[in-house]
This record gives C-alpha cells, sequence and structure tokens, in this order.
C-alpha cells in the first residue's frame, strides 16, 4: 500500500505530527474532538478494514491521548501494520509499546503488555524477512525472565503450527539451554 509511507515511524507522546489547519489531528486526519473519542472513532475503522484511516486516528490519540490511550493506539497501530502486511513495522511498533509499558500502571496497561508479549513473538513467526535465530535475538534483547521465556514458548508454537519444526526445535533448545 503505497500510501502507508511514514505511517509506522517511531512517535513521541509529546507529538511529532503537525496539528492540521483547523488545529485538531494531523493535516489530512479527521478532526479530532477528544482522544477518546478519537479512539473509539479508530477502532470503528480497524474493525470495518479502514485500515490506513485507523493507523491515521490512532497516531492522533498516540499523541494526545493518555498514558493508557496512548498505549492502546500504539498497540492497535502495530496490528494495523499487520494487516497491511508490514510485519517489520508491527514488531518495532510492538517493541516500542513494550518500551513505555516497562512499568504498568494499573491492570489495563498489565494485560496490554502481557499481549504485547505474546503479540511480538507471533508477529516475529510470521516475518518471511527475519529466521528464528533473529526472531530468538530481538526477544531476547527487548525481554528478560518468565516474559521472555513466555515470548519464546509462544515462537516455538507458532513455528510448530506452522509446520516450521527446525524452526522450532531451534527455539526450544535455546529454552532448555536455561
Amino acid at each position: 500500500d503505497g500510501g502507508t509511507e511514514g505511517l509506522f515511524e517511531d512517535a513521541s507522546p509529546a507529538g511529532e505530527a503537525a496539528p492540521g489547519p483547523d488545529g485538531g489531528g494531523p493535516v489530512g486526519a479527521p478532526p479530532v474532538d477528544d482522544p477518546a473519542t478519537a479512539l473509539a472513532r479508530a477502532d470503528r475503522l480497524y474493525a470495518e478494514g479502514s485500515i490506513t484511516a485507523a493507523v491515521q486516528v490512532y497516531g492522533v490519540v498516540f499523541a494526545t491521548g493518555a498514558s493508557y490511550e496512548q498505549a492502546w493506539a500504539l498497540y492497535r497501530i502495530a496490528w494495523c501494520a499487520v494487516n497491511l502486511e508490514q510485519l517489520d513495522q508491527a514488531s518495532d511498533r510492538m517493541e516500542q509499546l513494550l518500551r513505555m509499558l516497562e512499568a504498568p500502571l494499573d491492570d489495563r496497561e498489565v494485560r496490554l503488555r502481557r499481549d504485547a508479549v505474546h503479540d511480538l513473538a507471533l508477529f516475529e513467526s510470521m516475518r518471511g524477512d527475519v529466521g528464528p535465530a533473529g526472531a530468538v535475538e530481538r526477544i531476547e534483547r527487548v525481554l528478560e525472565g518468565e516474559e521472555r521465556d513466555a515470548a519464546l514458548r509462544t515462537l516455538a508454537d507458532q513455528y510448530r503450527a506452522a509446520g516450521r519444526l527446525d524452526d522450532e526445535a531451534l527455539v526450544r533448545a535455546r529454552l532448555d539451554a536455561r
């Protein structure tokens, strides 16, 4: 999709996008009343399959929302990247989310972090441009302890489900070596 270039770049919660002429969201994004309304709109767009439009609105929420709204928007931006078959960007956004939620503040953030740990492994298993050693390396670089091991188990399970038994064996050997 040629219209998605730049949609998945690292963002700053302080806001990287220039406001539109009406002072609302970025140029090209629909005007936004508040982050909660924008988040609901983005979720509807995502559910309808309007992925590029959803990314734009999630970007506004990421730039303007409260902590959890920003985290949820980033999580959904990662899934938008999956839907647009940009798996490297999806993994990058999930890694960014994990950094953002390094110290979860409440149960919602704890659950979102747990989902992000799982989904990072899922995305890495889907990537055609990275082999199992690269996927393991990324997971080990980003995660520690039980989260790392849970992600590696998910990675191995995904490889097995895809019939990639040699890749599964490599990951399980890494887990057994601990």
